[in-house]
């Protein structure tokens, strides 16, 4: 896709990733290590970028952006089917009738929200560098760890993050690398 970073994007990039790299460690027995999720997210974050440049690759070929849009919709959609359609998973669609109706409300607005947040962030991918969107996407930790916080509050269901002293100074300072990187990248 012939894209290139300057020094100061580059600069930017490794401030960003080396916060969003520090928001995973988590502490165990008065040891840091990368958190038991941490491959899982590893190779989640390599298919999305592959995706990532994929999309900028061929979104062009298309005559609109909501068409390109349309069909990496569809083709994300495609594991779901085929999930589906597995014998032992049919399970599955016998248990849609016990979810009452703030199951539905969550699972509409968090479907609502993962919507905008693919459209937003492939209509950024067809304006910017990808490896820059991609980074500047590296902001989700700080999202997660406030609306994380708050709901917590309210829903006991949602396990709340450490409050040591410790976990948020880590916390804090990988965020402070994150907007340094960021605001770096629009100076």
């Amino acid at each position: 896709i012939g894209e290139r970073l300057d020094l100061h994007q580059l600069t930017a990039f490794i401030l960003i990733f080396v916060g969003s790299l520090m928001a995973a460690l988590k502490k165990y027995e008065s040891k840091w290590h990368f958190s038991k999720a941490f491959v899982l997210m590893a190779l989640a974050a390599l298919g999305w970028a592959i995706s990532d440049v994929m999309f900028k690759k061929y979104a062009v070929e298309f005559p609109s952006f909501w068409q390109a849009f349309g069909v990496d919709i569809l083709g994300s959609s495609l594991p779901a089917i085929f999930f589906i359609l597995m014998p032992k998973q049919r399970i599955f669609i016998k248990n849609l009738k016990h979810i009452g109706k703030w199951g539905w409300t969550f699972f509409l607005v968090s479907v609502s929200m993962g919507t905008i947040g693919s459209l937003s962030f492939a209509y950024a991918l067809t304006l910017e560098k990808a490896s820059l969107v991609a980074v500047i996407a590296g902001l989700q930790p700080l999202f997660v760890l406030i609306f994380g916080f708050l709901l917590s509050l309210v829903f006991k269901e949602i396990p709340r993050e450490s409050l040591k002293p410790g976990d948020l100074l880590l916390k804090i300072f990988s965020l402070i690398l994150v907007f340094a990187g960021l605001a770096y990248l629009n100076l």
